[in-house]
């Protein structure tokens, strides 16, 4: 299939295009106009059969796909500084079967996601905003599956002492950390828009 360059998604069968033409493209093409965004639907034998997608329909796709793009590069972020994280503590804390890294950063994520909670509702930040920062950054940084594959390597292992501790301790200690955050932003004054 030899499709142009000039084609925005080139043949692709996408839940986004079936979702607002009812139907795959084999050749898409836009064109702006003032109440609809035209999308020319190419198919052998039938000619061009338009697909109208509404101005606030093409507005949802966009504000969809810039939340998108922000929580990919966030979590990106989120990620790199977690690795960073289990680097600096690998083999330097002990007990040494303790997964102490993924212990920080849950901790450390639930204290911040707690932080821009509160930060974002006393400030009024935008949503694009409070979306980066928790979905994207926290999400990113802290790692339930991580949690979850050390405390059945703990389990198999005969930990269940060491288990028992890092259960109940993430789990107590991470809503203890989100409250802290919750509170910090109460206790400080601060005016202004910050972010």
């Amino acid at each position: 299939m030899n499709l142009s360059p000039s084609s925005a998604v080139c043949g692709l069968r996408s839940w986004w295009w079936r979702r607002f033409c009812g139907r795959p493209s084999r050749r898409v093409r836009w064109t702006m106009s003032h109440r609809a965004v035209r999308v020319g639907l190419a198919r052998p034998g039938l000619g061009r059969r338009p697909c109208l997608l509404n101005l606030k329909q093409y507005v949802s796709l966009v504000s969809h796909m810039k939340a998108f793009l922000l929580v990919f590069f966030a979590g990106g972020v989120g990620s790199a500084l977690r690795y960073l994280v289990q680097l600096a503590l690998q083999g330097r804390v002990q007990p040494a079967q303790f997964p102490w890294a993924t212990f920080a950063v849950n901790l450390l994520g639930c204290f911040l996601i707690g932080l821009f909670h509160a930060l974002s509702a006393r400030l009024q930040v935008s949503p694009e905003t409070r979306l980066l920062l928790t979905t994207g950054l926290c999400g990113g940084f802290t790692t339930f599956s991580t949690f979850c594959a050390e405390s059945l390597f703990l389990f198999r292992h005969g930990y269940a002492v060491t288990l028992a501790c890092y259960i109940g301790f993430s789990v107590l200690l991470g809503l203890g950390a989100v409250w802290a955050g919750n509170a910090v932003v109460r206790w400080v004054p601060c005016d202004g828009n910050l972010l």
